[in-house]
């Protein structure tokens, strides 16, 4: 999912800051808005048994550009949802014996039936989007006011 933010009147802004004080500031917000979509993707995240997948998020600024990430491979299948597959013993483990179920008795279920979709990432992102591009705009607004 991409959000994106466009200037209409970028020729003013980089002729007040420049190109590498304009970077800066927009480093500085997108650093802002990073770190407060980090903190809604935590809150979103389900947390099962460990935590590990709620806590497993990072961001990244590259140039104009801001990624939030979750470290862990699996977040993507439990945001998507799977198809039928053989998941081993030991991944299930943990979320059967919370649940108080047989492993092999969850194992058998996903191999029949998948997992279900919980799009927590979609839904997170859509109600808080404009939040984070107000942060960078904010940021851009108190520039030009202040410099």
């Amino acid at each position: 999912m991409d959000y994106n933010l466009e200037s209409k009147d970028i020729n003013r802004v980089l002729a007040k800051f420049g190109a590498i004080k304009f970077v800066e500031i927009a480093q500085d917000g997108l650093t802002r808005a990073m770190i407060t979509g980090q903190n809604f993707m935590v809150d979103a995240t389900p947390v099962g048994v460990t935590g590990i997948l709620s806590r497993s998020w990072d961001y990244y600024i590259s140039g104009l550009k801001g990624t939030l990430a979750n470290r862990k491979g699996y977040g993507v299948y439990v945001h998507e949802g799977t198809g039928p597959h053989w998941a081993p013993m030991a991944a299930l483990k943990d979320w059967a014996d919370l649940k108080g179920i047989p492993v092999r008795a969850l194992q058998y279920s996903i191999a029949k039936k998948g997992t279900k979709a919980n799009p927590f990432l979609a839904k997170a992102f859509e109600a808080n989007k404009d939040d984070m591009a107000a942060i960078v705009l904010d940021r851009f607004t108190y520039a030009i006011n202040n410099f």
